[in-house]
């Protein structure tokens, strides 16, 4: 559930295929003895069907090649929350809907046979990333068989009935927090690369135009904000690959995210025991597909000191190919999460220095913080030294974002830049 799936070809996001992964998704062994799946609970089999994964593209004259075909169990306990199990190879199943199973009864088996290291149709997104071959890694590293399990409730009760498609409008829940581990939870905390915190003005189209973050600074020279902003951070997490003899990790998404802001004292925020929290979000349930883009940013474009020349870019990508997310912490609005939702600096009871965390969870309690330092400002105060025009570091900022050829800019920029520093 907690991760999404973003698709990307070598140039280009497409958020039209985008989606809510629904379940929590492992490797499976392929080959050798048969892998077993086995009930999770007691309970009755409602739903034991054919099934077939959806794969880019999913349009034009390749739509459809790159489709798996699945099989899926679906086992409802005695409180109505219904465990579906994905991954079973076709012609396996050994319940069908209706049927009564105990917590550990064989389902089926998995596949067998591994998935071609290529798929089918090389039309993106699914166009394999350039340079592979020259630079010596693998097209899609993270083309695998697997089991996939999904919990959630839905409004129907016969066994069998149509109701229980697994595409009917189903409300999902964390699977792993129904699921208790065997062993001992994944020890890896999440990390952070590159380990900054990325500031930029609030966008209300942010799938139409990527949002810019500001230059960096100095670090005697503390960012200056005011307005309406968000926050961005790269962040990675881990999850052990089940029965592996190598201990080997998978890239999974963010369980949870929070943010805090406070005047600067001498203690870090990230260590602080009695700093105040505030929620991006956490995955305990499934959110909608409309909240997709308050979680993650799909290319956040880092504007350089020496302007638009200089730019960097990073990318949210979680595919097949490639698994790095870029997470805005500031997209919510009276709880809920929003794409109008920005950091509002004029709400702020007090203005100067800042300490800025954004601190990252993983369901087991593991975490990762990065932090620094801004400055709050109101628009219209002036710079303190006397002989800088009003709001100069607000022009300073924006010198990049007012669509100037790339060489004037950059030489407009830098020139700001030192002034502002000098002064």
């Amino acid at each position: 559930m907690q991760d999404p799936f973003l698709p990307r070809s070598r140039l280009h996001a497409y958020a039209q295929n985008s989606s809510w992964a629904r379940g929590v998704t492992v490797r499976t062994r392929t080959g050798g003895a048969p892998v077993y799946l086995r009930s999770p609970v007691r309970g009755t089999v409602v739903w034991s069907a054919a099934y077939t994964y959806v794969r880019p593209p999913t349009s034009g004259p390749q739509a459809t090649r790159n489709n798996e075909l699945d099989w899926c169990v679906m086992v409802r306990d005695e409180w109505g929350m219904v465990y579906q199990v994905f991954g079973i190879e076709r012609g396996t199943a050994q319940v069908r809907a209706g049927d009564s199973v105990q917590a550990g009864s064989v389902l089926g088996t998995a596949h067998r046979t591994q998935l071609s290291l290529m798929p089918w149709s090389h039309a993106p997104p699914a166009d394999p990333p350039k340079r592979y071959e020259e630079q010596g890694f693998l097209p899609y590293p993270y083309r695998f068989r697997r089991l996939e399990v999904r919990v959630g409730r839905i409004p129907c009760d016969t066994p069998g009935a149509p109701c229980f498609d697994p595409e009917k409008a189903w409300t999902y829940y964390h699977p792993q927090l129904a699921l208790v581990p065997r062993e001992a939870p994944s020890r890896a905390p999440p990390f952070t690369e590159p380990r900054q915190v990325y500031f930029a003005p609030a966008s209300r189209t942010p799938l139409l135009t990527p949002p810019l973050a500001f230059p960096r600074h100095a670090a005697a020279h503390p960012m200056p904000l005011s307005g309406e902003v968000e926050i961005f951070s790269p962040f990675q997490a881990f999850e052990e690959t089940l029965g592996d003899v190598d201990d080997a990790y998978d890239p999974i998404a963010l369980y949870a995210l929070d943010w805090s802001a406070a005047p600067r004292t001498s203690r870090a925020l990230c260590t602080a025991k009695d700093a105040y929290w505030r929620r991006a979000f956490e995955h305990s349930r499934l959110a909608p597909n409309t909240s997709l883009w308050a979680h993650y940013v799909p290319t956040l474009v880092v504007a350089s000191a020496g302007g638009n020349a200089l730019r960097a870019q990073l990318k949210s990508q979680f595919d097949e190919k490639e698994r790095g997310l870029v997470y805005c912490a500031t997209r919510t609005s009276l709880g809920h999460l929003s794409l109008q939702g920005a950091w509002n600096i004029t709400a702020e009871p007090t203005r100067g220095e800042h300490r800025v965390a954004v601190r990252a969870r993983d369901l087991y309690g593991n975490t990762a913080c990065t932090e620094t330092i801004v400055r709050l400002v109101d628009p219209t105060t002036p710079h303190p030294n006397p002989w800088v025009p009003r709001a100069w570091h607000t022009w300073v900022l924006q010198t990049t974002l007012v669509g100037l050829p790339a060489a004037a800019a950059a030489l407009l920029t830098g020139i700001a830049r030192g002034l502002w520093i000098l002064l």
